[in-house]
This record gives structure tokens, C-alpha cells and sequence, in this order.
């Protein structure tokens, strides 16, 4: 016999144990068949399919937030669901070096201490970094552990490790030799603080008040029958003393006779063209718009096509440079007012209007970035987009939720060239070495890049290049690197593709889209495990669904943050209400590909759910045990995955006699034949439950393959609140011999929801099935369901004594009698069918309704209203409860319910006589439509007839 529970569930006092136990019986180490092909449990990994998902690497400066729980609940689920499908699981954990995040994190520090970067030198600035980080850069995986996450931990990769240095190297020297990396001079997101480029993710762009300028430029040469002046519009006036030209769209009449001639450009006195370019919007402004090709992405762009100048105006501070003229010296914004004051007195500015649009702001500094004109390292992206494009149109990588399909194709079919370089010295150093002629040499280290000098006639001095890469062009070789590539590895043969990436939809472009790129450009080196070459584009690509999960937020639907001050420290969740707790209500609260609304007391479905299952285990434990002593040759262990196995597999669960015993007043129940079948003695309850945990099971499997997670947990909700707990656990109470059954319908529960909440799962199985310590739910195996068990007909046979049962309670509710309070109940049916199923379940009937005495019959008997109130179970029964005494203050309010209900089914004789007599819906409805239709009205005409004569009585 097993020890008891404890009467209360404390998570505190089991998650921990719990994971240590299973990290040390290795429950979360994917073996490779030809490296160890036997587990330290036995568990052999031969043959076994992979399953595999790398994390999204969180920054090694992070802290683990709600964001980041949903997500790693999201994947330890599919993980652990897959473990125990019998797939070889592997999670590959890691962490992001985070260049621009840690190297601002660390300068701030040292500016605490008077110091800059520049006064320890590059060489101990990187060693400092990586002294914090060894300190505290695996703070967010020790947290991911709380969570219960079970990753692979022997695994774990970090971006700056030397291995995965190398093959950022690799792949960066690779894609200089094929011509698709270049440096160029191109405009950039620059943070003036920073001093670096930034890339896009990097830039937050926050609607911005500010101003709109309209100045006049004069036009040169004119007559006096002509314009003197052309207007443009511009929210940024310190760039006008780059400009080269003011452009008009072709087609606009106001413009075209302009176009060829020249303006002087004020303060300034240059001459610039006036050009016809469609990218001009005619509806904006005046419709001329001032091209400054140094300082915007778009004027550069028009700037190639029409061969201007570029003219840049600031340093990389944000300051006016030499060619601002005597604006030199002065800060972006500070010229910014000196040039509007002075276009004023010269009588230049036809208006200024408040103007509110999207500015560009650096995440990290805060300060607004600066489009800057520099010299930058470039990769060319059409000829990789192409064919990850074609991937994803052609389904072989599935974006859940689908509408993603057509943002992705817009991207990527819009793609321009990605910056790859940054300022900073925290990342991995580009492999270039500049000569003293300005020649540039690319390679895996010096000794190379100094080799293909030689071979160019070069042989003086080299200097490395001192950028570092984004961040982003190491983590878009994350499926592949993380697995030992440029190397053919054992894991990169065995777990190459990966199964499923979860990661947010904002970086579906930035991630996951040069992940595909990067997985198809780079791994047909890498051979298959048959020693074949690796060709096909499903065997390329970097994994085969993305799951886009849900934004949390607020109740009052904004996004979660630091700054706002809404978003609850999630440690401190996870200790007030339980980590599986937190788990299950982020699940239940997610649907796909919608926002959830989170707040804390959220955590209240997940906590009170658990204690709902904890409660449900000790009592059928209490009464297993109970049972057991009386048959003490009963087993209760489960040998079998299926939530009902059929006789012939697993007789001790019905053994004859199992949930027989009916109880009624009216005698023993008719036989039935669907039910009686040679050899099968299940109750009608028993047969109830088999179909409804069979139904869950396929739903919640079904809903995980469509990844509808939300879906599965809410299926597992209902199944194991309403049906399991509310219900057949009280039958259970009045037919002890459905006992064995309980324990197999309760241990495969936990089974089903092992991957949503594991430590309690783990916990309650092992107290149900006495397992010993290494022997693990997470390792065992997940529910199959037997859909030949899901019973439509005995579903739907128990759902109307639910239903006569729910009726009568109600009608105990309307007579105010007290939960101990016994009153006589009679339910009339109106099909033999329904008779059938009614008193063969009139023993619980009789004890869930509280009845002193019950009467099961066909309806035909009235019942004098002074004597029993009544309630309609559909169309298919009555319930009759006995009336106490009433005085006249109660009879006048039951006259009042029964008016009321009168009210509403001569609503629904109307509408349904309505139709019928209609004669296009008589014409056109299909015959059995027709006929269901009829029986309403023929229903409801009988309830009307039957309600009248129970309110004359009370009269």
C-alpha cells in the first residue's frame, strides 16, 4: 500500500527534488544510437526518430520574464510530449553573447568606476566581459530550470564559445569568397552613443511629436510669368545641408515643365537639380520632396538611380561636420533650430505644423538613431532569400499561425542587403586585414588572410578590421553550429533538421527568416547519414514548423515591460502559486496567434486545477486502498498506454460484475442489448468515461499536431474537472466496482497531462503507482487513444441523466431546500431509450438529486403543481421534486418561475411554427430537417399544454 498524500499540495516542496531526480537519471540527455547506444536507465536509442529544438538563445544579460516563460513552456511541452511518444527529444539550450546589449551593460559599469573601454584597451575590455559573464551569464538558465525546462544541459552553447566562434568565421569567410559579402558605403541605423550601427530589431520606433517645416528653395532662372520658389516639406532641417537635389514625381503637371532645371539651395548657395523620380508621393505635402542621400535610406537609394553626390553632413557623434559650412561644430538638434531661424529671416519658411510620426530610437542607449551614410560590411541577400523563400511557399517549413505565410513572402520577396558590421569590440572580430594600399584580405585567421596577400604580391603590413559582426549573423547558424557545424558531426548528421522552433513573431525576418537562409546556403556540405550528399531542400532547411506564440499582456492590452512597471517578476510567480501552476495557466490563456491578456491572479486556474488533481488522487487512492483490502487480488498498475483497453488485453478492469448493480425504485432496468453483449458488464457510467477519455486523448493529440496548445489544455481541463472529478468520481462512491477503472482513467490522465505540468504529475504517479525513484513518468509512455472506445450513443445517453440530474438540483435551488435536505423525485421519460438510460443509472440519480425516494417512468402521469415543481430536461425528460409545504408568499413565487418559463416556450413554439410555416423552408429544407422541426413544435405545444395546468393549480 502506498504512503498517503499529504492533504495539501505544496509545490515548493517536490519541484526541486523532482528535478534534480530527473537530471540525475538523465531523463533530459538525447543519446545518439552510435554513441551510447544504451541510456544509464536502459532506455536504447536505437532507431528512435529525433525530435529536436534548439532554444531561442536568450541574451546572456537577461533574466527570465512572462515572455519567456510562454515560450519555454511552449517547447519543454512538445518536448517532453515527444520523450514520451518514444522520439529521441533533444532541447538544445544556450545563450546569445548579446554584443551591443553586454558591452553597454559592462561601459555602464566601468563608468561607475571613472573608467572607459578606451582606457583598459580592447584586449582587457574583453576579458572583463568575459569575467562577468562566467559571474553571471547563466543566471536566465538557471531560471529556465525553475521553469522545468528539460533541456539538454550537457548541450549547452553559448555564441562566443570558440567552436561556435569558428563557424561564424567559417560561414562569414565562405560567403566573402562566393561574392556575397562586400563592404560598401550604404546608409546604416547609427546610435550616436553607442557609436555603432545598429540592426533593425535593435531600433524601437515610437510615435513622435514633432514638427513638420515647409521652406522655399529658389528656383534658378526664372521669368517673371514663372514660380520663384518650389516648397518642400521636411521634419528634419539640419539634413538641407546635404541635400542634392529636390525631387517631383513624373507625373505630376504641377511639375513636369521644372524638371532639368536648378534651385539654389538656401544657406548653403549650392546649385541642385530638380529630378523625376516615382518614388515622389504626390498627395504628400507639396509633393516635392528634398533628396539628402547621406541621410536617408530612400533619398539613397534615388540618389544610385540618378548618379547624385552624397554629402555627409555630421560626424558619427550626431554633430554638423566640415560641409555644414558655419553650422560645423553645433549638435544635429541645436542645428536643427539655428537653420530654421535663419530660413525665417530670409523670409524661406512658408509654414511650420505639428506633425506626429514614427522616430527611431535605439533600444539599449535610448537616444534617437541617426540614418548615417557609412562604410559597412554588407551581405547580399536576393540570391539567399530566393530559395528560402520557395521553402516556405512550397510548405516544407510550416508558420503557424499560417496568416505568417504572407507577411514572410512580403519580406523576403522586398528583401535589401544586411548590415553586418558594428563598432563594438564585445562579438566576433570580422576576419578582414586591411593592407597599406587599401587591398582587402579575408581570412579564417591572419596566417590565411596573410597567405592570400602573398599570392595577390602583397607582402607588407596587415591590419585587422576592428568591427565585430551583428549578433544576428551568429545566431542565424544556430540549428547548424550549435550541432558541431562547419564539422559533419555525429549530432549534426543524427539531429539535423530540427523538429519545431517557438519563438516571437517580431522576429520572424531578423531570426528565423536567415536561419532558413543560412540552413540551405550552408548544409549541403554536410552528408546525410547514409553517407549520401546532402541535395533536397527538406533536408537543407533548419527545422520544419515555426510556432509564432502569443504576445502577453496587461488587462488593459499593453504590452508587457520593465518600463511600464506591469509585468510581474515571474521567479516570485513561480513560488506563490507553483511552477506547473503558472505553466498550465499561460497555456490555457493562449490561443493561437492572439494576444493573451495576463495578469497574476491568471495563475489561480493553474493553482486551483492542481489542487483539484491532487485532491482527486488521494481520494482514489483512499478508495483504491479501501477497495483493494476487500479484494485483495485486484491489481490496480497499468501495463497498457491506451486509456481504455479492451477486455481481451486487460481483463482485471472488467472482471465480471464490474459496474453492475443498478438500483431503482422501479426494479432492475430492461435489458439493452447495445450494452449487454456477450462478456461485457460495464455500467453505463464506466462505458461513459472510457469514450470520454478516449475522445480527450485523440483531441488533445490532434490539437498539439495543429498546435492549438491552448486547445489541448482546455480540452484536458474540462475532461479532468468536469467529466473525471465532478462526476465519475461521485459515481465511483456508489459503485465501488468501477474502482479499478478510476485508477486506470486517473493514471492515464497523468499521463496526458505530464508535458503541461510535470513536477506534480510526476509526483502523483508516482504515489499512485508505488514506481520506484528511476523509474520516471516523463520517460514512460504517452496516451494512445482507442477511438473504437468513443461511444456517441452512451455519451448521449449519459448526458441527459447529467442533464436530469442538473434539472433537479435546480429545482432543489428554486425551492430553497437545504444541501441535506431529502425530497421525493420522480423523471419521467419520453423514449424508451431514455427510460432505459435513466434507470440504469437511477441509483446514482437518486443519491446525486438527494431523493428520499425516486421514481423512473415514462412520462404520462400528471403531477399536481400543488404537490411537485418541475423542470424540463430538454425535449427528451421531466423532473418532478416534491414540494415541501409552501406557504402562499412561496406558491405566488413559483407561479411567478412557472409564468416565466411559459413566457419562453411559447417563444419557441412561435418561431418554430414560423418556419414552418414558411413555405420556401418547407420546399427546400431537407425531409428529416423538416420532421426535426415538427417535433419541436409538437414538444413545445405539449409543454405549453402542461405548464398551463400546473399554474391553474397553484391559483
Amino acid at each position: 500500500m502506498a504512503e498517503p498524500l499529504a492533504k495539501a499540495y505544496t509545490p515548493g516542496s517536490i519541484e526541486k527534488s523532482w528535478y534534480e531526480r530527473w537530471e540525475k537519471y538523465h531523463l533530459f540527455d538525447a543519446n545518439r544510437a552510435e554513441l551510447n547506444p544504451q541510456d544509464p536507465t536502459g532506455r536504447r536509442a536505437v532507431d528512435k526518430p529525433p525530435f529536436v529544438v534548439v532554444i531561442p538563445p536568450p541574451n546572456v544579460t537577461g533574466i527570465l520574464h512572462i515572455g519567456h516563460a510562454l515560450n519555454n513552456t511552449i517547447q519543454d511541452t512538445y518536448v517532453r510530449l515527444n520523450r514520451m511518444l518514444g522520439r529521441e527529444s533533444l532541447w538544445m539550450p544556450g545563450t546569445d553573447h548579446a554584443g551591443i546589449a553586454t558591452q553597454t551593460k559592462i561601459e555602464r559599469e566601468m563608468r561607475a568606476e571613472g573608467l572607459t573601454r578606451h582606457d583598459l584597451g580592447r584586449e582587457k575590455f574583453v576579458e572583463r566581459v568575459w569575467e562577468w559573464r562566467e559571474k553571471y551569464g547563466g543566471i536566465i538558465l538557471d531560471q529556465l530550470r525553475a521553469l522545468g525546462c528539460s533541456c539538454d544541459w550537457r548541450r549547452t552553447r553559448f555564441t562566443m564559445d570558440p567552436a561556435y566562434y569558428d563557424a561564424v568565421i567559417e560561414a562569414f569567410v565562405r560567403l566573402y569568397d562566393k561574392g556575397l559579402i562586400y563592404r560598401g558605403k550604404r546608409i546604416i541605423n547609427w546610435s550616436p552613443l553607442a557609436q555603432s550601427a545598429l540592426s533593425d530589431e535593435e531600433v524601437i520606433h515610437k510615435e513622435t511629436q514633432g514638427k513638420l517645416y515647409y521652406f522655399r528653395y529658389p528656383i534658378v532662372g526664372t521669368s517673371k510669368d514663372e514660380p520663384e520658389y518650389l516648397t518642400i516639406a521636411t521634419t528634419r532641417p539640419e539634413t538641407m545641408l546635404g541635400d542634392v537635389a529636390v525631387a517631383v514625381n513624373p507625373d505630376d503637371d504641377r511639375y513636369k515643365h521644372l524638371v532639368g532645371r536648378t534651385l539654389i539651395l538656401p544657406l548653403v548657395e549650392r546649385e541642385i537639380p530638380i529630378i523625376a523620380d516615382a518614388y515622389v508621393d504626390k498627395e504628400f505635402g507639396t509633393g516635392c520632396v528634398k533628396i539628402t542621400p547621406a541621410h536617408d535610406p530612400n533619398d539613397f537609394e534615388i540618389g544610385l538611380r540618378h548618379n547624385l553626390p552624397q554629402i555627409n553632413v555630421m560626424d558619427p557623434h550626431g554633430v554638423i561636420n566640415e560641409n555644414g559650412g558655419r553650422f560645423a561644430g553645433l549638435d544635429r538638434f541645436d542645428a536643427r533650430k539655428r537653420v530654421v531661424e535663419e530660413l525665417q529671416l530670409l523670409g524661406l519658411v512658408d509654414k511650420i505644423e505639428n506633425y506626429t510620426h514614427s522616430v527611431g530610437y535605439s533600444e539599449r542607449g535610448g537616444e534617437m538613431v541617426e540614418p548615417y551614410l557609412s562604410d559597412q560590411w554588407f551581405v547580399s541577400m536576393k540570391p539567399l532569400a530566393e530559395p528560402a523563400l520557395k521553402v516556405v511557399d512550397d510548405g516544407l517549413v510550416r508558420l503557424h499561425p499560417e496568416r505568417w505565410v504572407s507577411t514572410y513572402h512580403h519580406w523576403m520577396t522586398n528583401i535589401r542587403d544586411w548590415c553586418i558590421s558594428r563598432q563594438l569590440w564585445w562579438g566576433h572580430r570580422i576576419p578582414a586585414w586591411y593592407a597599406e594600399t587599401g587591398e582587402i584580405f579575408v581570412g579564417r585567421n591572419e596566417a590565411e588572410a596573410r597567405a592570400r596577400a602573398t599570392a595577390a604580391g602583397y607582402n607588407g603590413a596587415l591590419v585587422q578590421d576592428p568591427d565585430v559582426l551583428d549578433t544576428w549573423f551568429s545566431s542565424w547558424l544556430w540549428p547548424m553550429a550549435t550541432l558541431g557545424w562547419p564539422e559533419a558531426t555525429p549530432d549534426l548528421i543524427e539531429f539535423y533538421p530540427t523538429s519545431l522552433l517557438s519563438t516571437g513573431f517580431e522576429i520572424v525576418f531578423f531570426w528565423v527568416a536567415r536561419m532558413i537562409m543560412a540552413g540551405i546556403e550552408f548544409m549541403p556540405s554536410i552528408p546525410m547519414k547514409d553517407g549520401s550528399p546532402r541535395t533536397e531542400l527538406k533536408d537543407l532547411i533548419p527545422f520544419r514548423d515555426v510556432y509564432f506564440h502569443n504576445i502577453v499582456r496587461d488587462l488593459d492590452g499593453r504590452k508587457m515591460s520593465k518600463s511600464l512597471g506591469n509585468s510581474p517578476d515571474l521567479l516570485e510567480l513561480l513560488a506563490r502559486y507553483g511552477t506547473d501552476a503558472v505553466r498550465f495557466s499561460l497555456l490555457y490563456l493562449a490561443p493561437l496567434g492572439q494576444d493573451i491578456r495576463f495578469a497574476e491572479a491568471s495563475c489561480e486556474i493553474g493553482r486551483n486545477f492542481a489542487n483539484k488533481l491532487w485532491n482527486a488522487t488521494r481520494f482514489v487512492m483512499m478508495k483504491r486502498d479501501e477497495y483493494q483490502a476487500k479484494q485483495p487480488n485486484v491489481e490496480f498498475e497499468s501495463e497498457d498506454t491506451e486509456v481504455l483497453n479492451s477486455e481481451d488485453k486487460n481483463p482485471r478492469l472488467f472482471k465480471a460484475g464490474a459496474g453492475g448493480g443498478y438500483s431503482g425504485l422501479k426494479g432492475q432496468p430492461p435489458p439493452n442489448p447495445r450494452l449487454e453483449k456477450a462478456g461485457e458488464q460495464k455500467s453505463l457510467a464506466d462505458k461513459w468515461i472510457i469514450g470520454r477519455a478516449n475522445r480527450a486523448a485523440r483531441d488533445i493529440r490532434k490539437a498539439f499536431d495543429n498546435y492549438e496548445i491552448n486547445e489541448a489544455t482546455k480540452i484536458l481541463y474540462d475532461f479532468v474537472w468536469r467529466d473525471f472529478c465532478d462526476w465519475y468520481l461521485e459515481i465511483v462512491k456508489l459503485q465501488p466496482d468501477s474502482m479499478p477503472l478510476a485508477v486506470e482513467i486517473l493514471e492515464g490522465i497523468l499521463r496526458l497531462l505530464h508535458p503541461i505540468m510535470p513536477f506534480v504529475t510526476e509526483e502523483l504517479w508516482h504515489a499512485l503507482t508505488g514506481a520506484p525513484e528511476d523509474t520516471l513518468l516523463g520517460r514512460d509512455d504517452y496516451i494512445t487513444p482507442d477511438t473504437y472506445k468513443i461511444d456517441d450513443e452512451a455519451e448521449r445517453e449519459f448526458a441527459l441523466v447529467q442533464r436530469t440530474i442538473e434539472a433537479a438540483r435546480l429545482v432543489r435551488s428554486t425551492l430553497n431546500l437545504a444541501p441535506s435536505a431529502t425530497a421525493a423525485v420522480i423523471v419521467q421519460a419520453r423514449t424508451e431509450a431514455g427510460l432505459w438510460s435513466l434507470q440504469s443509472t437511477s441509483h446514482i440519480i437518486e443519491r446525486l438529486t438527494r431523493a428520499s425516494e425516486l421514481i423512473v417512468e415514462r412520462e404520462g402521469t400528471d403531477y399536481s403543481s400543488r404537490e411537485y415543481t418541475s423542470e424540463l430536461v430538454g425535449g427528451d425528460a421531466r423532473v418532478f421534486v416534491k414540494i415541501p409545504s409552501m406557504s402562499g408568499a412561496e406558491r405566488a413565487k413559483e407561479h411567478e418561475r412557472l409564468s416565466k418559463e411559459l413566457v419562453r416556450v411559447r417563444a419557441q413554439f412561435e418561431q418554430v411554427t414560423a418556419k414552418l410555416s414558411n413555405d420556401g423552408f418547407i420546399s427546400r429544407a431537407p425531409e428529416q430537417v423538416v420532421l426535426k422541426e415538427r417535433e419541436k413544435q409538437a414538444n413545445y405545444a405539449d409543454q405549453i399544454e402542461k405548464l398551463e395546468v400546473s399554474l391553474r393549480e397553484l391559483v
